[in-house]
């Protein structure tokens, strides 16, 4: 009868311990993969996606501004053969602001082949701006054709340019709706760490109804250690909330950035149709028309438009400090479920040693 009973204590021991290797196992995984999937993807927006949004933005603020200033010192009562040194100032920063779209680009091949074609009608831009500067000197009919040429060229390049920072925010929006943050996602992780948490508890009941002990240190520690993986893994999906903000936050600054642009641009139509309707008395009727000086949608608030902006980069840095966190994390997850399994082991050993000669 004794050993029948110490049969079953046995197989029950081994059962449970089997158990608690095996969730705690599965915990481990569930947890890493959560953790490193959320640390990549956050990784990934801070380094590129919202990098290369903010820089594409950034690039049509230049030219638009370059091509104000340009249009304005060339048009001036007194013409100069130099668009200005704003103008010069703000073309090179257009063009620092592409290299970084191109360096940072998470559209791929589509983003890349976007970039070079911009980078390309930018210089063709410039050329005839230059020489735009240079006929307005020898008669303003040619400087205001040729003008015309380069703002229709901008237009262009902006449209592009509209085109490579959508590319850049669908990658955005991919990143935040990859579904690390979701609560199905959640339950890959938090069920087998619950689990393995009931388990230990049970472990630590067993053991003190078998062997009259009312605590297990061992198991004490192990369950502590799994409590530690819940509260480790939940730190590491910070990182998908900064994604989910970052999105937001992209959202609310393409409508004013879009609206900050077409203000500009209206105000730029308005001023070249004035000057094409003085300085050509007939015959410009068509190209006066195709110029756009309707009204834009809205009131432009360049303030909310700057800290939309301000807002996304700061996001940008506070996905990468949580990523770097998530990193840490990423190590310290497989060295704490191992220890809490060897633990497991530990505090197991002793009981099935003696289980023959304890009371059952």
């Amino acid at each position: 009868m004794t050993g029948d009973r110490s049969t079953t204590t046995r197989r029950t021991l081994l059962r449970l311990q089997a158990a608690l290797l095996v969730t705690g196992a599965v915990a481990l995984a569930g947890c890493l993969a959560v953790s490193v999937g959320v640390a990549r993807t956050a990784e990934a927006a801070a380094d590129r996606s919202i990098p290369a949004t903010l820089a594409a933005y950034d690039a049509q603020v230049a030219m638009r501004t370059a091509h104000r200033e340009a249009v304005a010192n060339i048009t001036a009562t007194k013409a100069l053969r130099d668009p200005g040194s704003e103008y010069q100032h703000q073309i090179t920063l257009a063009g620092q602001y592409l290299a970084v779209v191109a360096e940072r680009n998470a559209a791929g091949a589509a983003g890349s082949g976007d970039i070079q074609v911009v980078q390309a009608l930018l210089s063709t831009y410039v050329g005839l701006i230059a020489v735009a500067a240079t006929n307005f000197t020898s008669g303003a009919t040619l400087g205001l054709a040729t003008l015309l040429d380069a703002t229709r060229l901008l237009d262009n390049i902006l449209v592009r340019l509209d085109r490579l920072r959508d590319r850049q925010d669908d990658a955005l929006q991919a990143q935040a709706t990859s579904g690390w943050g979701h609560p199905a996602t959640t339950a890959v992780w938090l069920f087998p760490v619950a689990a393995l948490v009931t388990l230990l508890v049970l472990a630590q009941v067993v053991l003190r109804r078998r062997f009259r002990r009312r605590f297990s240190p061992p198991l004490l520690v192990a369950t502590a250690l799994a409590a530690f993986l819940v509260a480790a893994t939940g730190w590491s999906t910070r990182a998908a909330v900064d994604l989910d903000n970052g999105w937001d936050q992209a959202a609310r600054l393409v409508a004013g950035r879009a609206a900050q642009l077409a203000a500009w641009g209206v105000e730029d139509s308005r001023r070249l149709r004035t000057l094409i309707g003085d300085g050509c008395a007939t015959g410009c009727e068509r190209t006066i028309g195709s110029l756009d000086t309707g009204s834009p949608h809205g009131a432009v608030d360049a303030g909310a438009v700057d800290a939309a902006s301000t807002e996304l980069d700061a996001t940008a840095d506070e996905a990468a400090a949580d990523a770097a966190t998530s990193g840490t994390i990423n190590i310290l997850l497989p060295v704490t479920a191992l220890t809490a399994m060897a633990l497991v082991l530990a505090g197991f050993r002793p009981r099935l040693d003696e289980y023959r000669y304890r009371p059952t």
